[in-house]
């Protein structure tokens, strides 16, 4: 309020003699334009206010702009939260849908290394039975494709369950009967 009654009598303007500005703070925002607000030439330097009694209508509507400017900030601090809300909402959204999709990424990978895996094996286990079957062909002197051909239905048909093998009838026989 002291403020503003300096103001109001003082004015806005710098003194001619700009020395005097720097001996007082009176002159701290003071303008050099030429429409700035004169006052009413009056120094008030060591002005004391009393006490002023304002009217109830005064006051009313001082605390009803006052109540209005608390409303609106609210409602400002209520969208800039609802703004946020949703920034932050979607920024969420953002990180589920990277972590799902590196999640899926993860798996798929996962996959790829079993099925690289279970082909190494396949054809580790295939190799190794070529070449077991080759060392057999060679030891017992398996050397067309007819024979060849024999033994590998010989093997098929050996782990048939119900395929009973003999040399001769009595051996069946013997089988049979036990």
């Amino acid at each position: 309020m002291y403020l503003f009654t300096i103001g109001l009598f003082v004015g806005n303007c710098c003194p001619p003699n700009l020395a005097d500005c720097y001996l007082t703070d009176l002159c701290d925002d003071c303008s050099r334009e030429e429409n700035c607000d004169k006052g009413y030439h009056v120094d008030v330097r060591y002005f004391q206010l009393g006490q002023v009694l304002l009217p109830e209508s005064l006051l009313s509507r001082f605390l009803n702009q006052q109540l209005l400017l608390i409303e609106a900030e609210t409602e400002l601090f209520l969208q800039e939260y609802s703004v946020t809300q949703k920034v932050t909402d979607s920024l969420k959204q953002d990180i589920v849908n990277q972590a799902r999709e590196l999640n899926a990424t993860g798996e798929a990978t996962a996959n790829l290394i079993r099925l690289q895996s279970q082909a190494v094996g396949s054809a580790l286990v295939e190799s190794a039975h070529s070449e077991g079957l080759m060392i057999l062909y060679r030891s017992i002197g398996a050397n067309t494709a007819d024979l060849k051909a024999s033994l590998n239905l010989f093997f098929t048909l050996d782990k048939h369950p119900n395929l009973i093998m003999g040399l001769e009838y009595k051996d069946y026989l013997r089988t049979v009967r036990g």
